[in-house]
């Protein structure tokens, strides 16, 4: 339904972001705003998630979040964000965020999705909750 939505966009905008650090030079930091590939939500799509997605956190069963350190498409806060959720759902005994350092979306090895579904496994069978 939200893909008819998008017109072959990204459901994110980063058109008037302007990238911070407290730790990159303000040359470097210039580069990076200058030279980063910029996206343009389609405002459909926006609208469809503003008004209809918001993750409730109430979560039932182990959920182990797997993650890339540095994904251009999925910003870190909303792992942060999705923590705060379930923590007020009272919930946080079921969720285990575990990040890859790596760039990209969803840019995990053959062997890092293997240990994080036999992880999730023992978890459910055996109640051995993993490491993030």
């Amino acid at each position: 339904e939200l893909a008819s939505l998008t017109n072959g966009k990204p459901y994110f905008d980063n058109l008037t972001t302007n990238y911070t650090s407290a730790t990159l030079p303000a040359q470097l930091l210039q580069a990076i705003n200058a030279g980063i590939e910029r996206f343009d939500a389609f405002p459909s799509a926006l609208q469809a998630l503003e008004h209809n997605y918001d993750p409730s956190g109430n979560l039932q069963i182990p959920m182990l979040m797997l993650s890339n350190v540095r994904d251009p498409a999925v910003p870190g806060f909303n792992q942060t964000s999705y923590a705060a959720a379930v923590a007020a759902n009272g919930a946080s005994d079921f969720l285990v965020q575990r990040q890859v350092p790596a760039f990209g979306h969803c840019v995990f090895t053959p062997a890092q999705l293997g240990a994080a579904f036999a992880d999730l496994v023992a978890w459910v069978q055996f109640g051995v909750k993993p490491t993030p």
